[in-house]
Formats: C-alpha cells, sequence, structure tokens
C-alpha cells in the first residue's frame, strides 16, 4: 500500500508556491508595500529554516521540500521589503529574539525542544499580517492572487476596527453598524 501522507510534502509545496509568487510579482512590478507585512515575512522564512533543521534532524527529507521552497520565497519577499524601507529596529529585534531563542531550543532539547517552539510559531507568524492589515484602510499591496481584500477583509476585521478606519466607506456595502434598521432592503449580493 503506498503511503499518502508520504505524498503530503509535496501538496505542501504545490500550496506554498501560489501563495507567495503573486504577492512577489505584484511588489516587484508596483513597488506598492501597503499592507504586507515585512514581519510576517521575515517570520515565515525564519520558521520553515528552522523547519528544514527539524526535518533533517527526523531525516523526514521529502518535508525539506516545501520548507525549502518557503524559505526561499518568504525569505524574498522580507528581502524586497527591506529594500523598500519596511524593516523596522523593534520588530527586528523581536524576530532576532526568536531566532535565538529557536537555536537555543534547538542545541539544548534537540528535535523535541525545537519542535515545541515551532508549533507555537504559527501564531506568532500570523500574528503580524495580521496586525497590519487590522491597522490598514486599505491594503492596495496585497496581491489578489493571495488574498481577496474586500469579503474577508470586512468580514473578519471590520468588527474590530475603530470606526475610522472600517471598509465601509471604501465598500458600496456599509457597515452592518451603519445599515438602516430591518425594514429596509437587504444588501446587494456582492
Amino acid at each position: 500500500m503506498i503511503d499518502v501522507l508520504g505524498y503530503a510534502p509535496i501538496a505542501a509545496t504545490a500550496f506554498a508556491v501560489p501563495q507567495f509568487l503573486p504577492q512577489i510579482l505584484k511588489l516587484r512590478a508596483t513597488h506598492d508595500t501597503v499592507g504586507v507585512s515585512w514581519s510576517w515575512a521575515t517570520l515565515t522564512s525564519l520558521n520553515n529554516a528552522a523547519w528544514i533543521a527539524y526535518f533533517a534532524l527526523a531525516r523526514y527529507w521529502t518535508a525539506l521540500v516545501p520548507s525549502s521552497s518557503a524559505t526561499l520565497l518568504a525569505g524574498t519577499l522580507a528581502t524586497m521589503l527591506t529594500f523598500r524601507g519596511q524593516a523596522k529596529l523593534r520588530p527586528s529585534v523581536l524576530i532576532s529574539t526568536w531566532a535565538a531563542m529557536l537555536i537555543t531550543a534547538g542545541g539544548v532539547a534537540g528535535r523535541s525542544g525545537l519542535g515545541t517552539l515551532l508549533t507555537a510559531a504559527f501564531i506568532l507568524q500570523v500574528a503580524p499580517s495580521l496586525w497590519t492589515s487590522y491597522r490598514t484602510a486599505r491594503p492596495t499591496g496585497i496581491s489578489s492572487g493571495n488574498l481577496d481584500t474586500r469579503p474577508r477583509r470586512a468580514l473578519l476585521l471590520d468588527d474590530l476596527r475603530p470606526a475610522r478606519v472600517r471598509s465601509s466607506a471604501d465598500h458600496s456595502r456599509r457597515h452592518r453598524s451603519h445599515r438602516q434598521r430591518a425594514h429596509a432592503r437587504p444588501d446587494p449580493p456582492d
């Protein structure tokens, strides 16, 4: 019987590459960084580099393919954002501290220590992009290949935003707190 899980890294690569390429191409073409998180790209590259070490220690060679591609592509995006002035001192210090923690965990506790930190890494990795999207009224730098910002941003983040940065001004649909009462006609479908 063929081990289906053995093909999981190939599927992960197929999903990882389309995640980054549209953003890299848009940034290269437009130089628009609004809404794109340098911290996210840097943490993604760093965490995937740590996954390379973890998979090498576990001798799980096929898993090196998606980790390597994500490290390279996120690193490319982080480098492009750095050259466009998006790197800041405070996030750089925090990311360097995280890198030191990963190295220490791997050196002291080996694969299990590294794996434990990498399990928590997803939260650290996603938080900067969520925060950047939350603080950006119109994230024009985000590639439409990565995310159609209108429906998801409106649904996920508008309830959390202060009224001055809600996307309702950007769209024909009004935010639910500004809508007319139930006797009004329903919103047209998007």
